[in-house]
């Protein structure tokens, strides 16, 4: 029976959702995708399907998962920085969304291949890196601060993060996301839901959900894109200081300016991985350190790249005694 009320309100949702989005016939998807063809899988369930002159991502959905409030959501969300879900399907036996086609994949793959995004130098990896990294902070400052109710995606992670064929990242999955005035209502769980390595140290403990658990996994993100590892948490070399300490860290991928470059960037995820939940930065401050990140390796960057460059008289920020100090304008480099 409860199956049975699953799928009535799951033809409910898609037929509210008739107006917003095109509800495509099953057809039309088998001829897109070939009858998802295995030369038309991307990975796991998702499918390329070519629809006219367009392409989309189309993932199939067991009729056992509901759906519905990540269909509700997409529907209402238009942000560069999120995912666009274009249509649904529903054939009678399986669910089916269809959304933008992202041509470089999720970043955790992207990681693994070892994509520069450039130059040999450090300082155009660097670039796309940190894009990269601005790009998913700007879609969970726009979920936090400028949706209505507000929500609280509960899953970031390399893998739920998207590129297109500019490395332009979107947030993809919002199978859990929750709107952060409910999450404040019904404070603690029954069980933890999430991926182990990202949840932050109060949903672990008390299931406490808020959008700084978003900048926690956000921290990790961040870490992954320094050092190009899977969600490696690194520990600070009290002895050695903080650049001995990265040194072992930073991908090899990027140079011998590596260290150098990556400094900000770790200072900026330590600050969103601290683990009293008030101590950490919002997204709108994350947002605004990495604007200030990316414009200074710019103007570095437009120097040249001539090795007898002086970088001593370069404008950058100079450093603080705190290594901890999240803040831009006192990172070092």
């Amino acid at each position: 029976m409860r199956k049975e009320r699953v799928k009535q309100d799951l033809r409910v949702e898609i037929a509210s959702c008739e107006r917003a989005l095109k509800v495509f016939g099953i057809e039309e998807v088998n001829r897109a995708t070939g009858k998802f063809c295995p030369g038309k899988r991307i990975k796991g369930s998702v499918y390329s399907g070519e629809f006219g002159d367009r392409v989309f991502a189309v993932k199939k959905m067991s009729r056992e998962i509901d759906i519905s409030l990540e269909v509700n959501i997409l529907m209402k969300i238009n942000h560069f920085n999120v995912i666009n879900l274009y249509g649904v399907c529903d054939d009678g036996q399986s669910l089916y969304l269809v959304s933008e086609y992202m041509e470089f994949g999720c970043l955790k793959d992207w990681l693994k291949r070892g994509r520069k995004g450039g130059e040999e130098e450090g300082g155009i990896g660097w670039e796309i890196r940190v894009q990269i990294g601005l790009d998913v902070a700007n879609g969970l400052y726009y979920l936090h601060n400028f949706t209505k109710p507000a929500y609280v995606h509960q899953d970031i992670k390399t893998s739920n993060v998207l590129l297109n064929s500019d490395l332009r990242a979107k947030i993809t999955n919002f199978s859990l996301a929750r709107s952060a005035a409910a999450a404040r209502d019904t404070n603690v769980t029954v069980h933890l839901v999430g991926t182990r390595g990202y949840m932050a140290p109060e949903y672990v403990e008390t299931g406490e959900i808020t959008p700084k658990i978003d900048v926690y996994a956000f921290g990790v993100v961040l870490l992954e894109l320094i050092t190009g590892k899977e969600a490696v948490l690194v520990a600070r070399n009290e002895k050695g200081g903080l650049e001995e300490a990265l040194t072992s860290y930073v991908d090899a991928n990027m140079g011998e300016t590596g260290v150098e470059m990556a400094l900000p960037l770790f200072r900026l995820s330590l600050a969103c991985l601290r683990r009293e939940s008030e101590t950490r930065p919002n997204m709108e401050e994350v947002v605004s350190s990495l604007v200030k990140i990316l414009t200074d390796l710019r103007r570095l960057r437009s120097f040249g790249d001539d090795s007898s460059t002086d970088r001593s008289v370069i404008p950058l920020r100079r450093g603080s005694r705190n290594e901890n100090d999240w803040s831009v304008e006192t990172a070092s480099w």
